[in-house]
């Protein structure tokens, strides 16, 4: 009877068993592919807790080109906010307070969320802003230039981005854009990147609050907003340069193209979408402290019948923080 027992309890237990070592082989797979690298280009820090305090600072930029001999050129103050953050592994909360409520600027009205997923071998990127600040408007005539406050301008931007890195066994993204730089490059390497683009943007110019001396063309209707929606695909290479112990550059330029869609009856429906980004950061990487400086540039095009509107936005973010 005794026997018949454990033979009775071994065949319970079995598929418990083989359940048990598919989890840990899958487990073992999404490990090996999604986070696996090269140890002798790529090191990673064991898990520890950490407290990273971030600063970001960005500015958007807007030039409308009328004709030959007109221009505006609209420029928002330089936005800033503060995050601190705690994370574990892959994991991090953080608390964003804009700079404009510690320096008691009730009259600055604007918003940024930002959401990154990140592995090895796939970044993926959510953000959102909202700006109705006052701007400085550049206004060009016949080759004179004059600047005038303008409260005009609303920009709402919702952007989307899934990003493969072809080297990723030797090419760590993280090692230069993460927020709290679990992995550290000890090798120089580069990367080629491809990936896929979605936004939405929505921008208003009011042009009844230009000032009088500027002398806009109303023949027929004027368009003043752009409101579209735009699938890309973006390719571009990306390289780490280890100049020191500890030290990091990088550069990475992701030009894309596609397809937009206006969602107005002055213009084509669809038309050929054009953007770029470049990016490039320095970063101190140790086993109790890391730190770094990232800029990121943006540039988009849109073609209305009645003038061209290029947008950039420059983004400068510092990190700081500490393994516990």
């Amino acid at each position: 009877m005794r026997g018949l027992k454990y033979i009775l309890l071994f065949i319970i237990a079995m598929p418990s068993c083989t359940l048990h070592a598919q989890e840990e082989s899958f487990f073992d797979w999404v490990d090996r592919t999604f986070f696996g690298f090269d140890s002798t280009y790529v090191y990673s820090y064991p898990s520890r807790l950490t407290l990273t305090l971030q600063n970001r600072t960005w500015k958007d930029m807007y030039k409308f080109d009328i004709d030959q001999n007109k221009r505006i050129d609209v420029h928002s103050d330089y936005l800033s906010d503060l995050t601190f953050s705690i994370g574990y592994r892959f994991l991090s909360v953080g608390y964003t307070v804009g700079m404009n409520k510690l320096t008691g600027d009730d009259e600055s009205k604007y918003n940024r969320f930002d959401l990154s997923l990140k592995c090895n071998m796939l970044t993926f990127d959510l953000s959102s802003a909202t700006n109705e600040s006052q701007t400085t408007l550049y206004a060009t005539n016949n080759d004179e230039e004059k600047s005038y406050p303008f409260w005009g301008l609303k920009t709402y931007i919702q952007e989307a981005s899934l990003t493969y890195y072809f080297k990723h066994q030797k090419y760590s993204n993280e090692a230069a854009y993460s927020s709290s730089y679990p992995y550290k490059q000890i090798r120089s390497a580069g990367s080629p990147i491809i990936g896929l683009y979605y936004g939405k943007h929505d921008i208003k110019c009011d042009l009844s609050k230009l000032p009088h001396e500027i002398d806009i063309p109303s023949e027929g209707e004027v368009n003043t907003q752009i409101n579209n929606q735009e699938i890309c695909i973006n390719g571009g290479y990306g390289y780490n340069f280890v100049f020191a112990k500890g030290w990091l550059l990088n550069g990475t330029a992701l030009p894309s193209v596609g397809l937009r869609l206006q969602d107005n009856a002055y213009d084509d429906k669809y038309q050929f979408a054009t953007n770029s980004k470049l990016k490039a950061a320095c970063t101190y990487n140790s086993r109790y402290l890391f730190g770094g400086i990232v800029f990121q540039y943006s540039n988009y095009w849109y073609i209305t019948k009645n003038y061209t509107i290029r947008n950039s936005i420059g983004t400068c973010t510092i990190n700081i923080g500490v393994r516990l």
